[in-house]
């Protein structure tokens, strides 16, 4: 039952929703019996190791390469557990997911974002049906959190036209995301968070709500004015906002890539998905 508990809270806790700038909402519940979960880990990474193997997440031998992440608990099967729920989560909506992302811009000067809100919804009776699918290959732990490699066997994926080689650099994929005919790219950018998890699944979430954006988006602009008065002066503002909103169905989506700055400042992942025919 102690398992059971931190299980729920845990997937609770990243399921908090607020609608504000750089927050995001996933529509994630759990009651399953994680005792059932099944595990098989191998190899302990170094953090170098890790970032090496997240630098490039393509498909290996059939199989996607899910990074997972969990808290850290006093019992390292309580931490595989949250590994491999968090696993059988982001499989879950490579095989398909509801995408709505709403966002509010400031139009004057920078285009600011002002308020943004993302939901990702897919199918939880399915993530906790491929559990017994998932393989933990590889694993590392960190000062506050744990991660793993996750292996979930396909008979349908794509060729990824993306090859990562570890420099301890960024990837050029930060400041110039790949070009291809055939996919849509996502990158996610986070500010740190309360940890290494939450920090983690914003970015996720950002690459897939650009992934969705890019897709298909409904624009919605209206302008107002602002009067300001001053004891000498007085002025007129002309304020005009955007809202975006987009609502999509997507198979295929895949975090392919991650990064961090050295002094984790900021996080990046990299979502792709093939363009549907």
């Amino acid at each position: 039952m102690r398992k059971i508990f931190i299980i729920f809270c845990i997937i609770i806790y990243l399921s908090g929703c607020t609608t504000m700038a750089g927050n995001v909402v996933d529509n994630e519940s759990s009651n399953h019996d994680s005792s059932a979960i099944q595990k098989n880990s191998q190899a302990i990474l170094s953090e170098n190791d890790l970032y090496e193997l997240m630098l490039n997440t393509a498909p290996v031998d059939g199989k996607l390469l899910i990074v997972a992440f969990s808290p850290r608990f006093k019992s390292h099967d309580d931490e595989l557990q949250v590994i491999l729920l968090n696993a059988a989560r982001q499989a879950s909506i490579h095989d398909g997911a509801n995408v709505s992302y709403i966002k509010m811009i400031d139009e004057d000067v920078s285009r600011t974002l002002q308020a943004q809100k993302i939901e990702i919804d897919y199918d939880k009776n399915r993530s906790y049906s491929i559990l017994d699918k998932l393989e933990i290959t590889d694993e590392f732990t960190g000062n506050d959190y744990f991660a793993a490699i996750v292996t979930y066997p396909r008979n349908d994926i794509p060729a990824y036209p993306v090859e990562n080689t570890w420099t301890g650099q960024e990837p050029s994929w930060l400041r110039k995301p790949p070009q291809s005919p055939d996919f849509y790219w996502g990158v996610g950018i986070a500010q740190r968070r309360g940890s290494e998890l939450e920090s983690w699944l914003q970015a996720d979430k950002q690459a897939v709500a650009e992934i969705a954006d890019s897709i298909e988006t409904t624009m919605i602009s209206r302008t107002g004015t602002i009067s300001k008065a001053t004891a000498n002066s007085s002025e007129t503002v002309t304020k005009t906002q955007s809202i975006s909103r987009t609502d999509v169905y997507i198979k295929g989506l895949y975090i392919i890539s991650r990064w961090k700055e050295p002094d984790s400042s900021y996080y990046y992942s990299l979502a792709v998905v093939r363009k549907q025919e």
